[in-house]
């Protein structure tokens, strides 16, 4: 338990000091809808800049997938096969799909 405390604190710790970034907070709630499957497979996860990239593999929490860095946009993003969750400064949106 106490090696998944330390490493949350270093990776809030560094997403902290880029401005805009998420909390550890929001990231750890973005994490929990991950593992219970609240998007379904993911196969693609979008991020803002490389300093992200960290906060991405935290929140995706083992789940291999393609990410990719676009500047343009802001924050974070996981496309599942259910379900969109973006992540920003302001806190986490799940966007569910259409069937």
């Amino acid at each position: 338990m106490t090696g998944r405390r330390a490493f949350l604190k270093a990776g809030s710790g560094t997403m902290l000091r880029i401005q805009g970034a998420p909390s550890g907070a929001t990231l750890a709630q973005a994490r929990g809808l991950i593992r219970r499957g609240a998007l379904g497979p993911i196969a693609f996860c979008r991020i803002a800049h490389e300093g992200m990239a960290s906060a991405a593999r935290y929140v995706l929490d083992q789940v291999d997938c393609i990410i990719d860095i676009e500047p343009e946009e802001r924050g974070l993003a996981f496309l599942g096969t259910r379900a969109t969750l973006c992540i920003s400064a302001k806190g986490v949106r799940l966007f569910a799909s259409e069937s």
